[in-house]
């Protein structure tokens, strides 16, 4: 069987040498050229001629498939030097790629779901957490486009009474830069209700899929006829939502409610009215009153752990808000400079901190890897925040940003509260294609 393999190998290498003469090379432009290639491959032909169990070689000439769009050919010679070294970061990293271009997106999300099993000193380690996170979120919303288009054809399995969804607060007045602090209200209570033990949250990355999907994304409004179909598609028994507004300067009114989908049953939305400063303070409150509604008993630590707040500059929640909605978008970029502008105005915000060092992976990540993410709401052209600039290439901006994230990259990534992941079906599929590819471990829990 050994021999096989090799002979197979082997044939196929003067084959792809023909392929880069004659051939075109893939849409991305090529990091060498023609004849570096073929100088390549024939270095790796010679030293697989003398060892067949080369493994540099086999990733090597994968790498070089790769490049030149030869994606079934590259994964085989990937696949075959994975099998002889599972940790090599370089294997794992260009066999997601490979993996990605042929849309075998839950065999690469498995892939590199590795990376927490790769050196700090690696920059493969954060490069591969950022396709982890990109790729994640496409697949989100691939899920929650089935589920909406197959709606109609669901079973009827009730939703869980104890999964709760949150919706964004909808902003009831025009002034623009108050217009996004309903993520991160609705961000707070998603985190605070997190701590109540038995309650499964669902994460905002698919709340906000499913609203674009269902076409909310203008005004995020829900209403009484779109609660059952909301709560039917999400599986949740309890959805939270209200509204809010600034009538005059430095006031808010903060009105919020849960719609019980189990039992059909909407109450009115309960509003409370403070000045702005005092939001946290507000939202608090707000929580621990569904939660009473909930009929849930809090243990002290629960109690203590939602009275955390997370900031007491209004301007840098104002400002981290912001960087939610470039990150709903995929504006990546402006995401990291609004959760910037956070951490600058209050250094202690460690939500925004945390979100800065994401949102930098995430947009590393997608201007280093010749596969984009794109998000299904298009894009507008986001308010401008206020931070320092540098003149930095492409290039090294990459680089930069890869090299001061890598040292902590396995810290700041966790799965959400819903415990459906997109990911779920990774440990069961493609066993054909990567042979052995064990589970990868769970991603580290933030405490």
């Amino acid at each position: 069987m050994i021999k096989r393999e090799k002979l197979m190998f082997l044939i196929a290498l003067p084959m792809i040498l023909i392929w880069l003469n004659c051939a075109s090379m893939s849409s991305s432009p090529p990091t060498r050229s023609a004849d570096q290639y073929s100088s390549a491959i024939q270095k790796y032909q010679q030293r697989l001629k003398q060892n067949h169990q080369d493994t540099e070689a086999y990733r090597e000439i994968g790498v070089i498939c790769y490049e030149t769009g030869k994606y079934p050919l590259a994964q085989k010679f990937l696949t075959r030097s994975y099998k002889m070294d599972t940790k090599d970061p370089k294997t794992l990293m260009y066999l997601g790629l490979t993996l990605e271009k042929q849309n075998r997106l839950k065999i690469a999300l498995q892939v590199y779901r590795k990376f927490n099993t790769v050196s700090h000193l690696s920059p493969y380690r954060s490069q591969m957490a950022g396709r982890y996170m990109l790729l994640n979120r496409q697949l989100i919303r691939q899920e929650m486009q089935q589920l909406a288009a197959q709606e109609a054809t669901l079973s009827g399995e009730p939703p869980s009474p104890k999964t709760i969804a949150v919706f964004p607060l909808n902003y009831q007045g025009d002034a623009e830069k108050y217009a996004y602090l309903g993520k991160g209200i609705s961000e707070m209570m998603i985190t605070d209700l997190a701590q109540v033990k038995g309650l499964t949250l669902i994460e905002r990355i698919r709340m906000q899929a499913l609203i674009d999907e269902m076409a909310l994304g203008q005004s995020g409004m829900v209403d009484e006829s779109t609660m059952p179909k909301m709560g039917k598609l999400l599986r949740a028994g309890k959805i939270i939502h209200g509204n809010y507004d600034i009538p005059k300067k430095d006031q808010i009114e903060l009105a919020a409610g849960f719609w019980d989908v189990v039992k059909n049953e909407f109450p009115p939305l309960s509003s409370q009215s403070d000045v702005l400063n005092n939001l946290f303070l507000l939202e608090k409150d707000m929580v621990f009153s569904i939660i009473d509604q909930l009929g849930i008993q809090l243990t002290p630590e629960e109690r203590m752990k939602i009275q955390r707040i997370p900031t007491k500059n209004i301007q840098a929640f104002m400002a981290y808000c912001q960087g939610l909605e470039m990150e709903d978008r995929g504006d990546f970029q402006q995401a990291a400079k609004f959760f910037q502008q956070a951490v600058e105005l209050d250094p202690n915000f460690s939500q925004a901190n945390q979100k800065q060092q994401e949102a930098e992976v995430l947009y590393a990540a997608d201007i280093s890897a010749d596969i984009k993410y794109s998000p299904t709401a298009q894009p507008s052209s986001p308010s401008q925040p206020t931070t320092k600039t540098t003149t930095t290439t492409t290039t090294n901006l990459v680089s930069n940003r890869l090299n001061n994230i890598t040292t902590n990259i396995g810290t700041i990534f966790v799965p959400g509260q819903d415990s459906r992941e997109s990911a779920q079906e990774a440990s069961q599929s493609g066993a054909e294609i990567l042979g052995d590819l064990p589970l990868p471990p769970a991603l580290p829990i933030r405490r």
